[in-house]
This record gives structure tokens, sequence and C-alpha cells, in this order.
């Protein structure tokens, strides 16, 4: 990480620095139930380079500070950005380490997965681990679908191929007859008659689902 060129902070900054420190400090006492409120104070520091008079970087700051490991605040920062998007779902007494795995995911996803998660939980307790399998559960649908998808699509594909094998093949017995043939008005009325009555089929099947739109 680049260092940043340390610079005094106004006195507006400094008063805003040393009331999010204060939170912090009763904060940390008992961070594992209120890393929300962490995260948006650790947020509002880094946001706004804070740090900057004292500290090269936000990373130094947090280890030297606070003495979060590596990477800590911003694992706390991003969950607590969870939490914003989830909203009013999100229970008052939810753990960090229950939250993180949805970090991993985009946003529109994020509210799905809890979602289930919350519904699946063994006896209403949501942890961590059941995040992870929740994401992974539905992941695994995800590609189960789509390899069923793909399956029938393939299927789908070989079918219309075969269908117009077939379409050629009649084409060239229908040339291969000769004008004067007795049988010749017969095949092509036959042929006509198919076409007619398919074209309807399709045509009654479309409007229906026009309908149901």
């Amino acid at each position: 990480m680049a260092l940043e060129s340390k610079t005094p902070l106004t006195v507006i900054e400094k008063k805003n620095l040393a009331e999010l420190e204060r939170k912090l400090e009763d904060l940390k006492k008992v961070a594992e139930k209120t890393f929300y409120e962490m995260g948006c104070a650790l947020a509002e520091i880094r946001d706004n380079r804070y740090y900057r008079e004292t500290h090269d970087t936000f990373e130094h700051y947090c280890q030297e500070r606070w003495g979060f490991e590596r990477n800590y605040a911003n694992k706390i920062i991003r969950s607590s950005e969870v939490v914003d998007n989830l909203g009013t779902t999100v229970p008052k007494n939810i753990s960090e380490r229950a939250v993180r795995p949805l970090t991993k995911l985009p946003a529109e996803r994020q509210k799905e997965v809890f979602q289930t998660a919350i519904e699946t939980a063994p006896n209403g307790k949501l942890t961590g681990r059941h995040v992870e399998t929740t994401i992974e559960q539905m992941n695994q649908s995800g590609q189960e679908f789509l390899s069923k998808f793909t399956v029938e699509h393939t299927e789908a594909q070989e079918r219309a191929s075969n269908a117009m094998a077939y379409v050629d093949f009649a084409l060239v017995q229908l040339e291969s007859i000769n004008d004067d043939d007795p049988l010749a008005l017969d095949a092509l009325m036959k042929v006509m008659n198919w076409i007619v009555t398919r074209a309807r089929k399709i045509d009654e099947l479309q409007k229906k689902k026009r309908r149901q739109r």
C-alpha cells in the first residue's frame, strides 16, 4: 500500500476524530455485538482521512491506535455495509461473523441469501457457518438448474436439427415427383394441409402466451 503524506487536521476534523475515537474505545469492549457501529465509525475515519496527521495509511492507524490485525478494520467496515444493504431485516443481536460471508456476494444477492439463511437457521440461531452453507447450497442449486437447462436446450437444438434434415429430405422427394404424376397433387395437398394445421397451432400458442403476460 502506498504511503500518504501526513497533513494537519482542521479544528473541526480533530473534534470529529476525537468523538469517533471515544466511541470506538467504548465499542471495542463489546466489539462482536457492536460491530455495525464500529464499522460506521471506522469508515468515516477512513473516508475522510482523519488519520492523516499521525499516520501514513489507514491500515497503520488501525494497527497502532487500535491493535487491529491486518485488514480486520476493513472486514468490519464491509460487514457494516452489508447491514446497511439488508436494512430492517437484520436482527439486533446478529454477530459480525454471521454477516461476513455475505460481503463476498453482490449487493443484489445478499438479501436473498440472508433471508434464506434466517428461515433455515437451526433453532433460529444464525451463525457464520450456516450462512456459508446456505451460500454453497444456493450456488449448487443454481449450477444444477443451469446444467439442466443446458442439457434441455442442447436436446431441443438436436431435435430441431433433425427436423430440418427430414424437411430437406422431404423437399428433395417432392421435387423428384414428375408434374404429370397422378399422385403429385395429392402429395402437395398433404404437405399444405400439414403446414396450415401446424401454423394454426403455433399461432394459438403464441396468442395464449401473450395473454398470460
